[in-house]
């Protein structure tokens, strides 16, 4: 068994015949319908006898793809509720014309599922099943269109009660039973999830959920990363519970953004093209480091230049004075002074007073602390 991938979406598909059936009344459907952005995907199980149930199977099967080919237009949910009324009235019309299928029929859960929306679109008639994996939960978004089944989620009976019931595999509906039409509310089960990120959606059918509880189901999925894994791994145990019935999973899976990337770019690499060496996230770092390199040494040059101009002003300015002084003691006035004053000892003097100003008054202030910097952390 092989996976595919229908837009950036992973499935895999399993039907088998079980243990004590002699041949397989399950069929299932997966595939893109329109564009790659929409997939159509169901499971159908036959009842009405051993050819019967095959036959309204397939035509179900058939019939579904059929019409939504042929209707490419208008609100995707209403589509496919229209085809399953469809398929129900060619079974219905096969089973008039034929007296030895006049049992046939079969129960079924599809989904419509636009990526582009993320969007899944439920129709559902019978006790085949649809649950949603995510985040190690399982949720069942489907309802049993049986006695037991609605005992079950009514909470009178648990799991293991209802597999055991001997009304267990009595349908309340199934298509071909009756002529219905694209106004029909209640006969089948519609409705519209979320399509989530790394998540999975189970569609299967009885022979699964009447030999394995939930938490068992959910085990499988988990121990399991490939759809075709966790498809054969749940077919595998049903089988060694017992396989009592027919028995039919369709997978599939919606991997996060980035690891549908990387499973992309391996892929490309195992192909032998030449992958992209450019990381533009890895570019703009470095650009920003380039950047932040560049104002460091600009300022680090601009400190320089500052620093050698200063030094040659205060050379330039030594110079002047120095001549001055040499001129003005060459003077007779310079010579006739016994004792020239130094050079800044009027600043110097100054300088030491306000020192010993600001001392003096220190003493009569009252020092306030230095805050804790811890307080402000």
């Amino acid at each position: 068994m092989n996976m595919s991938m229908v837009g950036n979406i992973i499935y895999a598909g399993l039907t088998d015949v079980g243990k004590q059936r002699s041949n397989n009344e399950d069929t299932w459907v997966c595939r893109h319908i329109w564009d790659e952005n929409t997939i159509i995907a169901a499971v159908i199980d036959g009842v009405g006898g051993y050819e019967g149930g095959e036959v309204a199977a397939q035509i179900a099967a058939k019939e579904l793809v059929a019409y939504l080919e042929k209707y490419p237009n208008g609100e995707r949910a209403q589509l496919l509720k229209e085809a399953i009324v469809y398929a129900n009235n060619r079974i219905f019309e096969e089973r008039s014309k034929n007296q030895r299928m006049s049992d046939m029929g079969c129960v079924i859960t599809s989904v419509l599922i636009e990526q582009d929306k993320s969007l899944v679109h439920m129709a559902h008639v019978g006790d085949t099943r649809l649950y949603e994996y995510q985040a190690g939960c399982l949720i069942k978004r489907s309802h049993d269109q049986s006695p037991i089944g609605r005992y079950e989620e009514m909470g009178l009976l648990n799991e293991k009660e209802a597999m055991e019931h001997p009304m267990r595999n009595i349908i309340e509906r199934d298509l071909g039973r009756k002529l219905l039409d694209n106004a029909t509310e209640d006969y089948i089960e519609t409705a519209t999830f979320s399509l989530n990120e790394n998540s999975s959606w189970l569609l299967c059918s009885d022979g699964l959920t009447d030999m394995l509880i939930a938490s068992q189901i959910m085990q499988i999925l988990a121990d399991n990363e490939r759809p075709d894994e966790q498809a054969r791994s749940l077919i595998d145990a049903a089988n060694d519970a017992g396989g009592k019935d027919n028995i039919t999973v369709v997978i599939l899976y919606v991997p996060e953004c980035e690891k549908q990337l990387v499973s992309q770019k391996d892929e490309t690499i195992e192909q032998g093209e030449e992958p992209d060496q450019r990381n533009i996230p890895a570019q703009e770092s470095q650009t920003g480091d380039q950047a932040e390199k560049g104002k460091y040494c600009f300022h680090y040059l601009l400190y320089i230049v500052c620093f050698v101009a200063g030094w040659i002003a205060h050379s330039f300015y030594v110079e002047i004075e120095d001549a001055e002084k040499d001129t003005n003691l060459s003077s007779p006035a310079a010579q006739e002074t016994t004792a020239p004053l130094p050079l800044y000892q009027s600043s110097c003097i100054e300088s030491d007073s306000v020192r010993q100003k600001i001392e003096d008054d220190s003493t009569n202030v009252q020092r306030r602390p230095r805050h804790n910097t811890s307080e402000f952390e």
